[in-house]
């Protein structure tokens, strides 16, 4: 059997991308044991100026904290190879699974060992779209997690993800929150989304977190939440003045559009060829990805420093919507073009579907919003926490919506 060091020996220089040393966030598509050394495949950030996405890598210490190195590496114990094609990554994939010997069947690479020594985290609205992505980053650190959800239908959701403690209750009531927060030593607070009394729940969360002693207390902010035309922004600057006040020892994340949020338009992306949104198909937003977000939180959760800090999250680009759907096509290789749709057509589509009237007239203001001015943010702040560029649209997409995923 050919040995592992004798593969990459082997390697020509077009298989693979010779790029710089950093660090990427990894998309672990696949992941086995191998003669007792784990291997993964999957998609990493694009590095500068290199076409590179796709990666093989093993070792036991290759992946630290969903990150994998950029650099290839031809040392036996742990490496990581970089390839522009998925299939020939693929096929070095198989090629390191034999080399280190016949793959443990059944066996994945499992999530680092929780730290019971750390510090108890509470993340509230644990069972929506940013609760799920900041509890599955947290456990990935290995940090202890108790959610709090709205109903006892979503707890087995969240334990699923690794939460080690379940709560359910209303944000709502003091009561409620102060018992979640016992024998906590550090809160990630989300709101659902364009709630209407988003300031009541910020003020319950801010009092329950004094009683409680809580010494950390992240907010999951907006970006430009100054502004007073998008109230549901408006709202959330109440809550980071009241944070001001509180004697709390704060940090407030700031995160721009998600990238996830194209996704609801997966359909008529894939089957009609449209990306429909209800402004202009000129106007510019600073997108991000959900995962470098939840990234970001555990940062701040685990690590000193952050403390009264406000990190405003963009990623690099603020594309036009026809750009995001030239991104589009390009991921899936089918004609994708922008279409501005009436305000009137998309209120009536969210009626349809159950939205509540306050949520509909918020986000039509939010539209008014965009259409005059655009949102845009910068990324800086951002790759200083992650320790390396914010995830692309390009990369964000291929992962999502290329052949054979996501549709």
């Amino acid at each position: 059997m050919e040995k592992e060091e004798d593969i990459i020996k082997k390697q020509e220089e077009r298989e693979t991308m010779k790029i710089p040393c950093g660090m990427a966030r990894a998309n672990i598509l696949t992941s086995t044991v191998s003669g007792g050394v784990p291997v993964y495949f999957g998609t990493g950030v694009s590095p500068v100026n290199s076409p590179a996405q796709f990666f093989v890598a093993w070792g036991e210490e290759v992946l630290t904290g969903g990150l994998i190195p950029t650099c290839n590496s031809d040392c036996p114990e742990q490496g990581v190879l970089w390839f522009a094609d998925e299939g020939e990554a693929g096929a070095r994939y198989e090629q390191v699974l034999q080399a280190l010997g016949e793959p443990e069947a059944g066996l994945v690479v499992p999530a680092a060992e929780i730290n019971e020594t750390a510090p108890l985290i509470l993340v509230t609205g644990a069972a929506g779209k940013t609760g799920r992505a900041v509890i599955k980053s947290l456990v990935r650190c290995g940090l202890p997690v108790r959610a709090f959800v709205r109903g006892e239908h979503q707890l087995e959701t969240v334990k699923s993800l690794g939460a080690r403690e379940t709560v359910s209750g209303d944000l709502e009531s003091p009561d409620d929150y102060l018992k979640a927060l016992a024998g906590v030593q550090a809160v990630y607070h989300i709101c659902p989304n364009v709630h209407p009394r988003e300031k009541d729940i910020g003020l319950v969360a801010i009092e329950a977190a004094r009683k409680a002693n809580v010494s950390r207390f992240v907010y999951h902010s907006v970006l430009h939440p100054q502004t007073e035309k998008m109230p549901h922004h408006w709202q959330k600057l109440r809550v980071e003045e009241m944070l001001f006040e509180s004697g709390l020892n704060f940090t407030i994340l700031q995160p721009a559009v998600y990238m996830q949020n194209i996704l609801g338009s997966r359909e008529s992306m894939v089957k009609e060829g449209v990306y429909r949104v209800p402004y202009p198909v000129d106007t510019r937003l600073s997108l991000v990805d959900l995962e470098d977000v939840a990234e970001s939180a555990a940062t701040v959760l685990k690590d000193p420093g952050h403390d009264r800090a406000i990190y405003e999250l963009a990623g690099q680009e603020a594309p036009t919507q026809a750009e995001i759907a030239s991104a589009i096509a390009g991921a899936t290789g089918c004609q994708v073009r922008a279409e501005q749709v009436s305000v009137d057509s998309w209120r009536r589509q969210a009626r349809a579907s159950g939205l509540g009237e306050y949520q509909i007239e918020t986000l039509i203001k939010m539209f008014h919003y965009y259409a005059r001015y655009g949102l845009r943010g910068n990324s800086n702040l951002l790759a200083w926490l992650l320790g390396r560029p914010p995830t692309t649209l390009t990369t964000f997409l291929a992962g999502e919506l290329s052949e054979g995923r996501g549709t």
